[in-house]
């Protein structure tokens, strides 16, 4: 994102609905997290159940992180079309066997990874520059647990224990 300052130092406006949307599109994509993760360890039994529910806590600590984010810069999310975006979802991905559901996380995850980069950018210097950072470090853990998962790694779970351990409280 480009950075333009007015003569005082402060954000412009157009500086500040990008960040603002930025914000959004992140807690959102938290939330569509948090409701997918929820509904697919509902519908799963068995040893798939634990990684599932490692990703829950892992999106809710994300998107509590990002809360602080969006009441501090006072932006308005959403909460029930995310929601409802996430439960789709699930109903897709569980409809996919365990290895291509994970192939199409990463999709996804790769897409977010992007966002969240400029996002952490445009939160640099300011007092949520660690919940940008957050929220890629987020990112990268859930695409490595999926390449680890989809290529049957037995440390699979490594990566989203590592991001817990630094972030769960």
């Amino acid at each position: 994102m480009k950075t333009e300052l007015d003569g005082a130092g402060e954000s412009t406006p157009v500086e500040t609905q990008e960040r603002d949307a930025m914000i959004r599109k992140a807690l959102e994509g938290e939330i569509t997290g948090c409701a997918m993760y929820r509904k697919m360890v509902e519908h799963t039994q068995g040893a798939n159940r634990a990684p599932l529910e490692l990703l829950y806590e892992l999106e809710r600590v994300t998107a509590q992180a990002l809360e602080t984010v969006a009441a501090r810069y006072e932006v308005a999310v959403d909460r029930e079309a995310a929601t409802a975006e996430g439960l789709k979802l699930a109903s897709d991905l569980l409809n996919r066997s365990w290895e291509m559901m994970w192939a199409s996380i990463i999709e996804l995850a790769d897409d977010y990874l992007g966002h969240f980069q400029r996002l952490a950018a445009a939160l640099e210097r300011t007092e949520s520059a660690a919940a940008g950072r957050q929220a890629v470090e987020h990112e990268d853990a859930v695409i490595e647990f999926a390449r680890r998962e989809v290529g049957k790694a037995s440390d699979s779970h490594a990566p989203l224990l590592d991001y817990l351990a630094r972030y769960a409280s």
